[in-house]
């Protein structure tokens, strides 16, 4: 079923580059038809990368770190499991109603930042997981070459170690799944002293997350 519904999805957008300029089909496919432009992203190399890639080198202290969090602040997970339990960001938001009050809808706050699928891949310590942390730092590295970043190997090395401490911080798939775990409320006040170390004031400020007073986390 998901490799039909797949076929028939870019057989749609296929058929809509047809479709009227400007209309909600044609931008559909305009897009589809850019993502499947290799040539075209090939030949503009980093240039798409320079600007984020010159906000990350800006970043001189906690503050100037906590903004960029916020403004990259995604709403690609979903809170009740439903779909995709991991973001790359380090952290992601979703917006839902509450386990307790079910006419009142609350945003969610969750936890992100790993590369690898979740917190087993880093933790686990069979032959297979490490092949594959081995193979994932190697990735790391070579993307670090072709971004034209000196020191890739060292620099690789600091990534990986980072995201296993960020594994060691979160919660099991198992303890993700528990439903009645979504339900875990903090007041916007409680943050600092629950999660100490982000400037979280200045986090929520950035995502434009300024009227909320409680999340689900």
């Amino acid at each position: 079923m998901a490799e039909d519904t797949l076929q028939r999805t870019r057989k749609l957008l296929e058929e809509s580059a047809t479709a009227h300029a400007g209309s909600d089909a044609r931008k559909a496919a305009d897009s589809y038809a850019t993502f499947m432009d290799e040539a075209a992203i090939e030949a503009k190399g980093l240039a798409p990368l320079k600007a984020p890639l010159a906000r990350i080198a800006s970043l001189k202290d906690k503050k100037a770190l906590a903004k960029a969090l916020g403004q990259d602040l995604r709403n690609d997970v979903d809170p009740l499991n439903n779909t995709s339990l991991s973001t790359a960001v380090s952290s992601a938001s979703g917006s839902r109603r509450t386990s307790t009050r079910p006419k009142r809808t609350s945003p969610y706050l969750l936890q992100g930042g790993l590369g690898l699928p979740d917190r087993e891949y880093y933790l686990d310590e069979s032959p297979r997981m490490t092949e594959v942390r081995t193979k994932y730092q190697e990735h790391i590295a070579a993307v670090f070459k072709l971004a034209g970043i000196a020191g890739g190997e060292e620099k690789a090395a600091r990534v990986m170690a980072l995201e296993k401490k960020l594994a060691q911080a979160h919660a099991s798939r198992e303890e993700s799944r528990d439903v009645l775990k979504a339900n875990n409320p903090w007041k916007r006040t409680e943050f600092a002293a629950k999660a100490p170390g982000l400037d979280w004031a200045t986090f929520f400020e950035a995502a434009g997350l300024r009227a909320p007073t409680t999340f689900i986390v």
